[in-house]
């Protein structure tokens, strides 16, 4: 123990009390049993108001960026959604007929080319987010 009071062997009681502190770290995750892998997501069931495909795009004009939402319907009935975005949160309401394709634009002129779409569909019973 007269070494502990050294400079030097103070580094050497540093790294023999890491070492005690890994030992008794070892000690502890041998006796708590295995972490268990996570489940497994479930897959959600495919709802038909999944057959709407919506794309973003941030077209430059004059003065900045207009925002467009494309919406495409692969459904097989009409579907109402509502287009809002995180620049304009206030909703824009369409009806896509299947088959039909359409763009809102939710904002002119913004100074910033990125944004995100929150386009909620309903029709024949079910909700898409």
């Amino acid at each position: 123990m007269a070494l502990a009071v050294e400079i030097r062997s103070g580094l050497l009681a540093c790294c023999l009390l890491s070492a005690a502190a890994s030992a008794v770290a070892q000690d502890f995750l041998q006796d708590s049993p295995p972490p268990t892998p996570p489940a497994p997501a479930p897959v959600p069931d495919k709802k038909p108001s999944e057959c709407v495909q919506v794309t973003t795009e941030a077209a430059f004009a004059s003065v900045g960026y207009d925002h467009i939402v494309r919406l495409k319907s692969a459904c097989k009935t009409t579907f109402t959604c509502n287009v809002k975005t995180d620049v304009n949160p206030e909703p824009t309401t369409v009806e896509l007929a299947p088959g039909e394709s359409t763009s809102v634009v939710t904002w002119r002129g913004s100074p910033a080319r990125e944004f995100k779409p929150d386009v909620t569909c309903t029709g024949a019973g079910a909700a898409r987010r």
